[in-house]
């Protein structure tokens, strides 16, 4: 799991880096182990690894994007236990939802393309909207997406400790200063695994509920939505 982490992204508030991890003796990583193994069992990360740095890129002239640097020892647990998210994504996944393994944005977005056309040359007409859930990681209710992870039988354990995550406390890092802790009440660590995953929770419902009430065709990739009406010409 530690040689499958890249290496190029910054370091977390335990400082370690993939190679180090992949270099530990078998001694050592049998520990790393039974200290993983102890967290999920108890459901919360040990409290040096409570802390999660950010750290700002430019996204517009206005508007930076704020990325979460997650402690490393949190990521290779994630690698780890990748195998049941997964299986869960699989049997949670609606027709709708697009972000799925081997698949891509730009293949969807063709594919939508060209099923559009094709009613078009049948003489039909087509309205699209093209949904961007602006903010929407930083705009979440923790407890209501607690409960629909849970109401959509997400594996408990992992979720308690992606949950560690998301409610510990956050530091801005720029330019070698650092703020003052913040606690976060509304928002995912964005880079988190499972990040993706409690997006698929949350978005569920609501699309499901769409789909029953009105003749729409919809796509998810995360938080970007497109809704399709097809209907005879007037």
């Amino acid at each position: 799991a530690g040689r499958s982490v890249r290496s190029g992204r910054g370091r977390g508030s335990d400082a370690l880096g993939p190679r180090e991890i992949a270099r530990l003796p078998d001694a050592a990583l049998a520990e790393l182990s039974d200290m993983l193994g102890s967290a999920e069992d108890h459901g919360v990360w040990p409290w040096q690894l409570q802390v999660i740095l950010i750290f700002l890129l430019a996204k517009s002239e206005l508007k930076d994007r704020a990325i979460c640097l997650l402690p490393m020892l949190t990521r290779i647990w994630a690698k780890v236990r990748q195998a049941p998210v997964r299986t869960w994504s699989r049997a949670q996944s609606g027709f709708w939802d697009k972000a799925i393994q081997g698949n891509s944005a730009l293949r969807i977005a063709l594919m939508r393309a060209v099923w559009i056309e094709a009613h078009v040359e049948q003489g039909l007409d087509v309205a699209i909207a093209l949904l961007d859930l602006e903010g929407f990681y930083d705009s979440i209710d923790l407890l209501r997406l607690f409960h629909a992870a849970l109401g959509m039988r997400y594996p408990v354990r992992l979720l308690a400790l992606s949950f560690g995550l998301y409610l510990s406390p956050r530091i801005l890092r720029w330019k070698g200063w650092i703020a003052t802790p913040i606690q976060a009440g509304k928002s995912i660590a964005t880079g988190e695994a499972a990040g993706t995953m409690m997006a698929k929770a949350l978005v569920y419902d609501m699309l499901e509920r769409a789909h029953h009430k009105h003749p729409v065709q919809s796509d998810q990739w995360v938080d970007d939505l497109s809704l399709i009406h097809i209907s005879e010409p007037t």
